[in-house]
């Protein structure tokens, strides 16, 4: 198989998850595609063919993986908050990821075992600055900017919202949700991330797209949530729920 033919399917070559109790890879059903709709799909499955994509890159250059990626990606892009995530990196202003009820600390991840379909960590200023049109050849980039038959191809949603031209994707993993919107007609750039295992990233992103574009969106009704008396009473609030990156 060609490689740009996995790059275009790689939700179809079979998925694994990560069990949390032992940390070891599982075979599990092929999720359905990123709809503009509904809420993106969870970081369970991964695509395993972006997984193989990420090691023939470290076959091919003889690099690993993260160092590919910082001399070709992040350096270039000047994005010097992004790179492949390892439990051992001391990161300033690190964030801590919460489960969906937003009481507990997320499961903790081996970064490791996603790979090149996940493991990334950056922050909105960086990735305001991605621009992979400046590193790929014009021809290159209007493939990946074509949609197909499934609006999805080279690794991006290619769709409209309200006659918008969109680029989009999202993502999720362990305590954390993100969206990425790129409307290259209109110059304007959406980047939510959320440190929840929820879906509500895409929804924000798309709700400030729409502002960007002069439409008026109805505030969402506040949502009060209470905890269990047992959540106060365990002396857990020190690791609890934080919204605050560490070190600030």
């Amino acid at each position: 198989m060609a490689v740009w033919r996995v790059l275009r399917s790689a939700a179809r070559l079979g998925c694994k998850t990560v069990d949390p109790q032992n940390t070891q890879r599982r075979e599990a059903p092929r999720p359905s595609l990123p709809q503009l709709d509904t809420p993106p799909v969870s970081v369970e499955p991964k695509h395993t063919g972006y997984v193989l994509l990420g090691e023939i890159i470290e076959k091919v250059s003889g690099q690993p993986y993260s160092t590919y990626l910082r001399q070709n990606l992040f350096t270039p892009l000047a994005m010097a908050d992004s790179g492949y995530d390892s439990p051992t990196t001391i990161l300033k202003r690190r964030a801590s990821g919460d489960k969906s009820n937003g009481t507990q600390n997320a499961d903790f991840l081996d970064m490791s075992l996603p790979h090149a379909a996940g493991s990334l960590y950056s922050t909105v200023d960086d990735l305001l600055k991605w621009a992979p049109e400046t590193l790929i050849s014009a021809e290159s980039f209007a493939k990946m900017t074509t949609p197909g038959k499934s609006k999805y191809e080279y690794g991006l949603t290619i769709d409209e919202l309200k006659d918008h031209r969109i680029q989009a994707h999202g993502g999720g993993i362990n305590g954390f949700n993100t969206f990425l919107a790129r409307f290259p007609d209109d110059k304007v750039t959406v980047v939510v991330l959320a440190n929840q295992e929820t879906g509500a990233a895409q929804e924000i992103a798309f709700s400030l797209a729409r502002m960007s574009f002069g439409e008026n969106i109805p505030p969402r009704p506040a949502v009060t949530r209470s905890l269990p008396t047992s959540f106060f009473a365990s002396g857990e609030m020190a690791t609890g729920c934080s919204h605050k990156p560490r070190g600030k």
